[in-house]
């Protein structure tokens, strides 16, 4: 006997071992004589009896083994057997040149089993529920008995056409089995995957490939078929519809192998949209197998809404994730709304800058910068209309600012360890989305209030000497002074890194302080400095008061029993990117000692 022959028959006195079904040389039930291992084996491969033998075992109800045979390694290890005898039939069978297509189709076969054994060993340090262990072993012994009967039958026949397309129709029914085409299919392996209880389980490359590899897997055929171009000018299908699917298939593979564990998410919620994501892995496969040419624009209509739900379903784990999780862990607002949204800024600033985010996390924080100083830019000017501000802030729009803010860090402290699930990215585009949504009804609200809201006009007795912080009208328009605004941005914000001042000089009436405001309302401004403040000094000011005044402008608060004012804000400001205006300075002494 061969060495091959004998690699098959070992395939066969493998399974028929781990069955239970050899005792004294003989397969129980049977009959047939085997001996007691590999060498033992004396009949000839394509004999009767050994066909026999492997039917026998083919009607052998699944799942009646030995409960401790009950594992993934012993399904790996009966799958390295038939590949090997994949392998073997490949490069030694010689009719496969005239049987082309039958050829192709073990390659497929090869290439599925191997896919097969990747996900066993995902799963094979999982402690699974022994319900689902035994439907997802159930339904890979029928798939492997099958698959080594094939081989074992294509290997010992004669072929011709009749036999070639029996052989090729019944691998096609393997493989229906192996890839998710069917949704009971996809539901075996999706039910696996949640069923799994992983001790520690940490999201790490082993996930990031395995996740890749299942999605790929559903979606290889369909794939290779958009990029042919024989068939790219009959398909209405878009690639970027395909791709946008497959990615939207990641974050749902990934949440059910790492969903969130914290303990203030709804457990309960949570459970039901993982449930969810169950049934929509299984359309989103057996979409993809299903696609064939004539029914395109069918499958294209499906995807369209396959996109909508995962759309939905990840709309509810944002609210089950971020607002429990806000509510209950961060309990905002910790501070001022306004001075953790300023925190938030600064903390997303130095992120960017220190150059430890990947690519991809890099470009979606700046993303929600972007939208955050707009964000803060706008309220920054409803604020000092202190009737718009306090209309904002009885508003439901000042909670969902502050919350969303709140998501944010939430989701972004995450994502800055490396080590983050790929529905985090989901999470914070949505929140950024929802960031700029919440802006234009900000703006709305602003307009609404505006043309409703009538402000008394409060009587002021004389101030001579003006110690508050100023502050500019929303509708303050400035015009003129272009290029002097331009000459002092470039050198506020390419000049030195040190302490630096600048000063406008000149006759009152020449504009100085409409310059000034300018400028330091400038967007540039706000993107390049960190915290920014404004006074006026006059020619008579108390420092104390001067200082206060300042240090609860950078800080958003009103404290005014702090001790050491100047002490406060020098801690504060310290490792800050800072622009302070300073108006109405009458001499070079206030200047140097103020």
């Amino acid at each position: 006997m061969s060495e091959i022959e004998r690699r098959f028959l070992g395939t066969f006195l493998f399974w028929a071992t781990q069955k239970g079904r050899i005792k004294e040389g003989r397969l129980r039930g049977h009959g047939m004589k085997v001996g007691d291992t590999v060498s033992g084996l004396r009949a000839d491969l394509s004999s009767a009896e050994v066909k026999e033998g492997y039917e026998f075992l083919l009607s052998l109800v699944p799942g009646r083994w030995p409960l401790s045979n009950l594992c993934s390694p012993l399904f790996q290890k009966f799958i390295e057997y038939i590949l090997q005898n994949v392998k073997d039939l490949l490069i030694n069978k010689k009719d496969f040149d005239r049987f082309v297509l039958l050829k192709k189709e073990f390659q497929v076969l090869e290439e599925s089993l191997q896919y097969l054994k990747t996900f066993l060993n995902f799963i094979k340090d999982a402690s699974m529920e022994l319900e689902k262990s035994k439907i997802l072993f159930n339904h890979i012994e029928g798939i492997t008995v099958n698959a080594a009967y094939i081989c074992y039958l294509c290997y010992v026949e004669e072929m011709d056409g009749d036999s070639a397309s029996e052989l090729t129709l019944q691998i096609s029914h393997v493989l229906k089995h192996i890839k998710p085409i069917k949704p009971h299919v996809a539901e075996i392996y999706t039910g696996a995957l949640r069923g799994s209880i992983k001790l520690q389980i940490q999201y790490n490359r082993d996930v990031i490939e395995f996740v890749d590899d299942f999605v790929h897997f559903i979606f290889k055929d369909l794939l290779e078929l958009s990029n042919c171009e024989a068939c790219s000018s009959m398909l209405p299908l878009k690639k970027d519809q395909i791709k946008s699917l497959a990615e939207a298939s990641k974050q749902l593979v990934t949440l059910l192998i790492y969903p969130p564990e914290d303990l203030c998410v709804n457990q309960g919620k949570l459970s039901d949209i993982l449930t969810c994501i169950e049934g929509l892995i299984a359309e989103v496969a057996s979409a993809a197998f299903s696609f064939s040419v004539d029914k395109a624009a069918e499958v294209n209509s499906v995807f369209s809404d396959l996109l909508k739900k995962i759309e939905h379903v990840m709309e509810d784990l944002k609210d089950v994730i971020l607002k429990d999780l806000v509510s209950s862990k961060c309990n905002f607002p910790r501070t001022n709304g306004l001075g953790f949204i300023d925190y938030l800024l600064r903390y997303l600033k130095e992120l960017l800058q220190d150059g430890k985010c990947d690519s991809v996390v890099k470009h979606l924080i700046e993303e929600a910068q972007e939208e955050l100083y707009l964000l803060r830019y706008f309220l920054k000017e409803v604020e000092k209309k202190k009737h718009e501000f306090e209309e904002v802030k009885k508003h439901d729009l000042w909670t969902e600012v502050i919350s969303l803010a709140y998501q944010a860090e939430c989701i972004i402290d995450c994502l800055v360890t490396g080590d983050y699930p790929v529905w985090y990215l989901h999470l914070l585009c949505k929140i950024t989305t929802e960031t700029k949504v919440v802006r234009d009804h900000l703006k709305e609200f602003h307009a609404t209030i505006t043309r409703e809201v009538e402000v008394p006009i409060e009587e002021q007795g004389p101030n001579p000497v003006r110690q508050v912080v100023e502050t500019t009208q929303l509708d303050e328009v400035m015009v003129g002074f272009n290029d002097e605004t331009d000459l002092l941005i470039e050198q506020l914000t390419i000049g030195p890194k040190y302490l630096d001042v600048v000063s406008i000089v000149g006759m009152p009436g020449l504009g100085k302080t409409t310059l000034a405001k300018k400028v330091f309302h400038d967007e540039k401004m706000r993107r390049h400095f960190d915290v920014q403040a404004m006074c006026c000094v006059s020619q008579t000011y108390d420092r104390r008061k001067l200082l206060l005044g300042i240090l609860n402008q950078v800080k958003c608060s009103n404290q005014q029993n702090e001790k050491n004012p100047a002490d406060a804000l020098r801690k504060f400001l310290l490792r800050k990117k800072y622009l302070l205006y300073i108006d109405d300075i009458w001499s070079v002494e206030q200047m140097l000692t103020g």
